[in-house]
């Protein structure tokens, strides 16, 4: 018997061995069965999950190999959660966690709080950094609440509305226009900050990818003043990713199938393709600014060239239908329109900002994207391939 079990640990130890991280989590308010997904956060990419593990009398176990540090999300769907901790190779990690259901108009999902997490020191200094984040709520919150009355009168009218156009030119709202101008160039000092008192550690770049939504132009130039060491980084080189993009230009896209929501039947991008010599696909929301100040401008190219051969369609990145139906009541979309709300179509496109633009050719190749396919460098696009 003593020679069985030897033979069985000596089995057994490699794959032990193999696993140096581990993180076990105890969540109340959550049902058994659930199962919480374990994958890398922060890079802007798609990423696979490392493994998953159903709850179990309220408690799952995650064991895998890690060589760097790393933020990692622990998510659940239907509904959605997500619990995030740091760690690195060698960390035994225990997060316990209370989670309950929230609704704030976007469809049911897990709120966890509190979270406390131990065995983790990198977590501990992940906190202390991203303490900035708390004090810009904090700054939010206020110029939000001295200025509460213009908010409550625009949340009531409608966009483009002649009373919307009336109310962006009373004092109060250029008060409340002002306040918001002066956070935002808060947030982008304050974050500036943070990423150059980090640049010479991985901690640079992955702060940037953490707290950006998205990478916005120009930020090669914060990328450029980072350390080796913090370029060469796991989240270095995600970052580079993002600010020295691959071209696109010239490549296929995927196919796609959607809901018209003018038509309720199904459809598919190379469907509405079909006798188009350009189409212009837009990845869009209704809460997202600058995807709806857009939108007049593809309506005019779209009067002007729909009948010489030019499609638009929209996909919306809405989770909550109703906002979407909305805001399709409000613009009137006269092309194609479909709602992704499980991210489905934005993975297969890897979205990760909005708007996100590309025109195509007949063949679906990709002629412009973004920047070269909205405002006026998309009126001057289609000027010259309609000529």
């Amino acid at each position: 018997m003593r020679h069985i079990l030897l033979t069985l640990a000596m089995l057994l130890a490699p794959a032990a061995w193999a696993q140096n991280t581990f993180i076990d989590l105890d969540v109340s308010g959550v049902p058994d069965g659930t199962v919480f997904k374990l994958q890398v956060a922060s890079t802007h990419r798609q990423e696979k999950p490392i493994q998953s593990t159903a709850l179990s009398q309220g408690k799952a176990y995650f064991a895998f190999d890690s060589e760097e540090p790393r933020l990692y999300e622990l998510m659940c769907d239907e509904p959605w959660g997500r619990i995030e901790v740091m760690a690195t190779k060698g960390d035994r990690v225990k997060i316990n966690a209370v989670g309950a259901l929230n609704d704030r108009g976007r469809g049911p999902f897990y709120e966890f709080n509190p979270v406390q997490v131990k065995g983790s020191l990198l977590h501990n200094e992940y906190q202390q950094k991203l303490q900035i984040r708390e004090d810009l709520n904090q700054l939010y919150t206020r110029y939000h609440e001295e200025n509460k009355e213009v908010v409550q009168k625009m949340a009531g009218l409608k966009r483009g509305s002649d009373e919307w156009n009336a109310m962006t030119q009373t004092p109060e709202f250029q008060k409340y226009a002002d306040a918001e101008r002066n956070f935002f160039q808060t947030v982008e000092e304050r974050y500036n900050q943070l990423f150059l008192q980090n640049r010479d550690s991985w901690w640079g770049p992955f702060l940037v990818l953490n707290t950006m939504n998205y990478v916005p132009e120009g930020t090669k130039a914060l990328y450029d003043q980072f350390s080796d060491e913090a370029k060469n980084s796991f989240y270095g080189q995600a970052l580079a990713e993002q600010v020295m993009p691959k071209s696109v230009i010239g490549k296929k896209v995927e196919d796609f199938q959607f809901t018209d929501h003018a038509t309720g039947k199904a459809t598919s991008l190379y469907a509405e393709l079909k006798g188009k010599r350009y189409l212009l696909l837009d990845f869009w929301a209704s809460w997202c600014g600058p995807c709806r100040r857009e939108i007049p401008n593809f309506k005019a190219q779209y009067d002007l060239y729909k009948d010489r051969g030019f499609g638009i369609v929209s996909i919306s990145a809405d989770a909550n239908e109703a906002d979407w139906l909305k805001a399709l009541d409000e613009e009137q979309l006269p092309w194609p329109n479909g709602l992704d709300t499980d991210k489905s179509i934005c993975r297969l496109y890897d979205v990760q900002y909005y708007p996100t633009v590309y025109v195509v050719d007949s063949e679906g190749r990709v002629v412009a994207k973004d920047k070269d396919a909205r405002g006026e460098n998309l009126r001057t696009l289609l000027a010259e391939l309609f000529k």
